[in-house]
């Protein structure tokens, strides 16, 4: 399934409006305590520490929860138009309340983030309902009212989702795996060890092809698949074609071996890497991330929740 383009267009602002809706609303002088936007946003980031899916997993997971929350919180605004309805279930200005705007957002985050984190409904999700003190069997549809708002606009969005070419439901291919590949991937160059030692052949490796690493993580030894081999494949939120910057990517990326241009960036990324500081270092692991952790898609949403820690005035 594909957007049309005036839905890809209104997903473009969804987006924006979205992290414009999270970041105002984790600013210290406008709340003393976390906005319920907020604490959704750490509710996801929290599945994914738990679900430990590959950071293009991540990106797509909170977009989804975040174009949930801005379908539903869009019907209580005056001119917002949702991604999927339009502005054609917008309620009246009488019912634009925060309680409304709350309720409607709740529902809405807790269906996507069941759908897309299911083994932290109970301790996470259905745990931060009741706190909000919403009942989660409420199903309804009815749009006019708060929560037929929440599961109605969730619910069309995740009905997109499901056939966007990530394989979320694991429903294109053969072992039912959530995110599996599908498109028959393999890689070119065979996994080594780490490091590979001066007795190596490199001459049977393919320098413009990635090759899988095998090393011991501290626990045991692994070799990491290729995450997300078929994303290409996947309906984007934020551009127009999976394909929009191919052409510009082939003309402009990396330049290809044995050219003297590959041979320059190689020995230029051994000398930056060389010459990183402690501190650039740390840098550097803080955004790379690892295992149990948001990874980095996940990061700038953390970033967004800090600001509503922060003392007001900008103490520290």
């Amino acid at each position: 399934m594909t957007y049309p383009r005036t839905c890809r267009f209104r997903l473009r602002n969804a987006v924006a409006a979205a992290l414009a809706i999270l970041t105002i609303c984790a600013l210290p002088t406008l709340a003393q305590s976390p906005n319920v936007v907020v604490q959704w946003n750490e509710a996801a980031l929290q599945g994914v520490r738990d679900s430990r899916i590959g950071p293009p997993m991540v990106a797509r997971a909170l977009f989804i929860v975040h174009n949930c929350i801005y379908d539903a919180w869009a019907a209580y605004d005056r001119r917002a138009v949702g991604t999927v309805f339009g502005g054609s279930i917008r309620r009246p200005k009488s019912e634009r309340t925060l309680a409304n705007k709350n309720r409607a957002i709740s529902f809405a985050a807790y269906r996507a983030a069941v759908d897309l984190f299911p083994g932290d409904k109970g301790v996470v999700f259905d745990a931060l309902m009741a706190s909000l003190g919403y009942d989660i069997n409420d199903n309804s549809t009815d749009t006019t009212t708060a929560t037929g708002i929440g599961n109605v606009t969730c619910a069309a969005v995740l009905a997109i989702r499901h056939n966007d070419g990530s394989n979320q439901l694991g429903n294109l291919t053969a072992n039912g795996v959530p995110y599996a590949d599908y498109t028959g991937y393999s890689p070119v160059n065979p996994a080594t060890t780490v490091p590979l030692g001066t007795g190596y052949d490199y001459s049977s490796l393919n320098p413009n092809h990635w090759q899988p690493l095998t090393y011991f993580n501290g626990t045991v030894t692994v070799t990491p698949s290729f995450a997300g081999a078929q994303w290409y494949k996947v309906t984007p939120f934020a551009t127009r074609a999976e394909d929009e910057f191919l052409a510009l990517s082939a003309r402009l990326g990396p330049a290809l071996y044995p050219s003297e241009i590959y041979k320059s960036q190689a020995q230029a990324l051994i000398a930056i890497s060389a010459g990183l500081t402690d501190r650039q270092k740390m840098i550097a692991e803080y955004w790379a991330n690892g295992p149990r952790t948001e990874l980095p898609p996940g990061t700038g949403f953390v970033c967004s929740i800090c600001f509503d820690q922060r003392p007001p005035h900008g103490g520290r």
